[in-house]
């Protein structure tokens, strides 16, 4: 009996020492494992955060060549423009200039041409005058009832012309083509006078006043 209770109490020491041996081996590897689980932790979380760091720069940098990009493609249409804008301006100056210069040829020409166009009437006119023979005309249509010299009455009816001056032979005349002037003679007179124009009044007139 002396015996059994010290070897009882011996176990139940060598069983606590055992026990307590086992359980620090346990808790030794069990804190190994947590710094080990905590040092992989830290290392992915830094990795995690590093990747993130590196995908936000990666999308500044995306997002700051999309916007150079733009504002390039942005400048470059407006510099188009400005070109385009600058070349239609020019082109619409010339075109300007090409009418201007347009106008003013066919302007110069027309007034040449109705500068030659008038200096053929005046020619023509100055012919017309040249032929025109007051002698002739007196001797055709007056002389044989008027006289060689304008010194009778026509058919004793109207005045003795010779002695008028130009104005009012001229007067008469105009009077006798128009029908404002004339007394039994206007008839005849009329048709005597009505293909003379007035150029060719006054040119006979003349020439009866100096008779």
């Amino acid at each position: 009996m002396k015996y059994i209770i010290p070897t009882v109490a011996l176990l139940l020491l060598l069983g606590c020492s055992s026990e307590q041996q086992s359980t620090q081996e346990t808790q030794e590897p069990s804190k190994g494992l947590v710094e080990t689980l905590q040092t992989k932790a830290s290392e992915a979380t830094q990795q995690v955060g590093n990747s993130v760091k590196e995908g936000v720069e990666a999308a500044k940098q995306t997002t700051q060549d999309a916007v150079e990009s733009v504002s390039k493609t942005a400048e470059e249409a407006q510099q188009q423009i400005v070109e385009t804008t600058q070349k239609m301006s020019n082109d619409l100056q010339q075109a300007t200039h090409d009418v201007k210069q347009d106008i003013a040829q066919a302007t110069q020409e027309m007034a040449n041409d109705i500068q030659e166009t008038t200096q053929d009437i005046q020619e023509a006119a100055n012919n017309t005058k040249a032929e025109f023979n007051a002698a002739a005309t007196f001797k055709r249509k007056c002389a044989s009832c008027h006289g060689a010299t304008a010194e009778k009455s026509a058919l004793g009816k109207s005045q003795i012309i010779k002695g008028w001056n130009a104005d009012k032979i001229i007067s008469a005349l105009q009077g006798y083509k128009d029908g404002s002037y004339g007394g039994a003679m206007k008839g005849l007179m009329a048709s005597q006078v009505s293909s003379l124009h007035t150029d060719e009044i006054k040119a006979l007139a003349d020439f009866i006043s100096k008779q």
